[in-house]
Order: C-alpha cells, then sequence, then structure tokens
C-alpha cells in the first residue's frame, strides 16, 4: 500500500467519530442499524448512498460541532443492516429512515443524505415536513435522467488514493452481497422522481454538488426549482464523490446552512446566511 494511502487511512481514522450502535427491528423481519454520535444538538440524520456504510461519513461528521448530535441509518443491505431485499425500493428504504427516527422519538431534525441517501432525505422531508427542520441533500438525484442531461452522463473517474479508498469502501458493502441483490439496488433510484417534493415542500433545503471542473448546469437541467427555500451551493473540482474529496467543505456548508435555520433554538424558518 502506497505511504500516502496509509497517512489518509491514519488520519481517517484518527477522526473517525465515536458511535454507539443499535438497531431497528422491522414486522417483515430486517434489521435496521443506525449509528449515533452523542450531542446536545441539533440533530443529523444522515443516510449514506450507495455501496456506503457509516464510515463515509467519519470526515464530514468529525468536521461538524461536536455538540451535535449525529445519527447515521444504514440502508438494507449496507453495513449492519440486513437482509439485503431482492425487491428494494425508495418506499422501503423512507420507511426504515423513519423507524429509526421514531424509535429514538426524534420530534425536530436535520435529514442529510449522499447519492441515494439525498434522495431519501428529499423523500422524508415530503413525509414529515412538520419534524424536518431542513435537508441536506448532497448529490441527490432528483431524476435519474438528471446525470445525462446535467453532466453528460460521463463515468466518475477518480485517480490515486482517492479511487483506492472508493473501491476498498464499495467492497467492504457489496463483498456482502450476492450479485441479485445488487442487481435489485441499483435499479431503485431509477424508479424516484423529487421534483413534485422540490417543487412544494416547506422545508427549507440545502443542495450540494460537485461542478466537475466544468460548466455548471442550470437549475432546469438538473431538474432543481429556482425558488425560495431552496439553496444551490457547488464545490469547486469536485464530483460524485464529494464525501471523499471534499468532506469538510460539505461540513462547513452544512453548518452554515443549520445555524441559520435555529435549529437548536427553535426559532422559525429564516432566510440563510450569505456565504463568504
Amino acid at each position: 500500500m502506497m505511504p500516502v494511502l496509509l497517512a489518509l487511512l491514519a488520519v481517517a481514522a484518527s477522526a473517525a467519530p465515536v458511535y454507539r450502535g443499535g438497531f431497528v427491528e422491522r414486522p417483515e423481519g430486517a434489521r435496521i442499524a443506525y449509528w449515533t454520535r452523542a450531542g446536545a444538538g441539533p440533530t443529523l440524520v444522515l443516510l449514506p448512498g450507495s455501496w456506503g456504510d457509516r464510515h463515509v461519513f467519519d470526515r464530514y461528521i468529525a468536521a461538524l460541532p461536536s455538540s451535535w448530535r449525529a445519527v447515521v441509518v444504514e440502508l438494507r443491505g449496507h453495513g449492519g443492516s440486513g437482509p439485503a431485499s431482492l425487491s428494494p425500493s425508495m418506499d422501503m428504504f423512507a420507511n426504515d429512515v423513519l423507524a429509526v427516527i421514531d424509535a429514538l422519538r426524534l420530534t425536530r431534525y436535520f435529514v442529510a443524505g449522499h447519492s441515494i441517501g439525498g434522495m431519501l432525505a428529499i423523500e422524508i422531508a415530503g413525509r414529515r415536513p412538520a419534524q424536518t427542520a431542513g435537508v441536506i441533500a448532497m448529490e441527490g438525484w432528483t431524476h435519474h435522467l438528471v446525470a445525462k442531461e446535467a453532466f453528460g452522463g460521463e463515468p466518475e473517474r477518480l485517480s490515486g488514493e482517492l479511487a483506492q479508498i472508493d473501491r476498498a469502501n464499495r467492497q467492504r458493502v457489496r463483498g456482502r452481497l450476492a450479485q441479485p441483490e445488487i442487481d435489485a439496488f441499483a435499479s431503485v433510484w431509477r424508479t424516484w422522481d423529487g421534483l413534485p417534493i422540490l417543487a412544494s415542500t416547506p422545508v427549507p433545503i440545502l443542495e450540494i454538488w460537485g461542478d466537475r471542473g466544468r460548466p455548471r448546469p442550470s437549475r432546469q437541467a438538473m431538474r432543481i426549482p429556482d425558488r425560495p427555500g431552496i439553496e444551490l451551493v457547488w464545490m469547486p473540482g469536485a464530483s460524485h464523490s464529494l464525501l471523499l474529496q471534499c468532506p469538510e467543505a460539505a461540513a462547513a456548508e452544512t453548518v452554515r446552512f443549520v445555524t441559520s435555520y435555529g435549529a437548536r433554538t427553535g426559532s422559525p424558518p429564516r432566510a440563510p446566511a450569505p456565504r463568504p
């Protein structure tokens, strides 16, 4: 293993949050794993993307204020949640997340997610607008066609140490799944359309995207309504793997957004503070 990669892994390990794990039993026999970093508040519910477990948020959580409570919910077939389903759906995953939220008796929280986790965060806002203080969707596809219409459908290209870490992260999850389970999960994101929720929800939303080092696509191409309550922030040079490339920058935007909406004091939403 390359010395630089060893150094990166050492830094990641030293910054890893201290989690307390738990499970929620679902009626059909599945067990949904969640991992909590204790804190007085506000509460941030975190949803990993495809082939991600709680560890994909380690650097991101480490960059958040230590007083915040972070709850990572792993999707079925990922991390400690299982068994994987041969007929998964966004509805199933959303119900799993809400089961954890209810089990923990969370009454006011922000939901953040990456990739399909960002899509689920928007879905949760659509279902529980009164409880959801805000959404942070990191590369959460509004519709599967956005990949082609906004970004040309080009495959992501990581290199060097980041590519090795990405492969290791994916293998940690995929290595425990049978190919039919992998295929079934990979099809879920193509069956969901978040535009109706984005067009109507009163929940404040922060959209974080990497610009791939290219001209930034329009909101229309990304199917993100240009209206009050939905803020779009770009990570220069980052790609879909922004949790690997710039987790601290994504965390900084999260802190600004959450602080702006006064979740801890329970004050009503106000316009986000201007970014420098």
